[in-house]
């Protein structure tokens, strides 16, 4: 009989795509109990892109004892989808795992300026 923590990941991959096709950082920290400020910024900016409702994201989170509602870190999470949902201007930008291509937090395409002007010569 499958576990909690299966259900859960296997919803999870159902949502946003096989983790298979995550970047491995983002993988990593899926698995990580403590992150980093940075990490937890990058990690809330792939949840919004990629669809992931945020209460998944929490029950996920609560599941694996990374944090409990209400500890600061839940209250972290809270504040950065509170922005995103608002459309605060951040250049943050993850990919985007069902799309397969680099996406900023409004949904549109993220462009590598470098390889755009070496494309153009």
């Amino acid at each position: 009989m499958p576990t909690e923590e299966y259900e859960l990941w296997s919803d999870i991959q159902d949502i946003v795509g096989p983790a298979s096709f995550w970047p491995q950082r983002i993988r990593r920290n899926f698995w990580t109990r403590t992150l980093s400020h940075f990490n937890r910024v990058i990690t809330a900016a792939f949840v919004w892109i990629n669809g992931l409702n945020p209460e998944v994201f929490y029950d996920w989170c609560e599941l694996k004892r990374y944090f409990t509602r209400g500890s600061a870190v839940h209250r972290h999470y809270q504040q950065l989808f509170t922005y995103f949902r608002e459309g605060r201007r951040y250049r943050l930008w993850s990919w985007h795992v069902l799309n397969r291509r680099h996406e900023w937090l409004d949904g549109s395409v993220r462009i590598n300026v470098q390889n755009r002007t070496n494309n153009a010569q």
